[in-house]
């Protein structure tokens, strides 16, 4: 079964279509997760129904296309939040310093 999932209306066919077949001869699906989006709805429908294959790649249509939006998004607001991190832990010692500084000096 090759279904875009992360349509709200597939995933809730695929649910049906699984349920569906539980009496017939048929073992098992193979879900494809070549986009984006599908991720996580591929893991979804493997986790609740294990006669469900998960397949992840990427589509072939995009493999010479650079990385999508949202993957590079997440990518760039990984950093970013790494760079804040570091910069409030940087900034953080700086005043734990500052205070031990003043303590000092008021106690000698």
């Amino acid at each position: 079964m090759h279904t875009v999932t992360y349509k709200t209306k597939n995933l809730n066919k695929a649910f049906q279509l699984m349920k569906a077949t539980k009496d017939t001869d048929i073992r098992y699906f193979t879900v494809n997760g070549v986009f984006d989006q599908d991720r996580n709805s591929v893991k979804q429908l493997a986790k609740t129904y294990p006669c469900a294959i998960p397949c992840f790649g990427l589509h072939p249509r995009r493999v010479l296309q650079p990385l999508s939006t949202s993957r590079l998004s997440l990518v760039n607001s990984k950093r970013k939040n790494q760079r804040k991190t570091k910069w409030r832990r940087k900034k953080q010692r700086k005043k734990k310093i500052r205070k031990r500084g003043k303590t000092r000096a008021i106690k000698r």
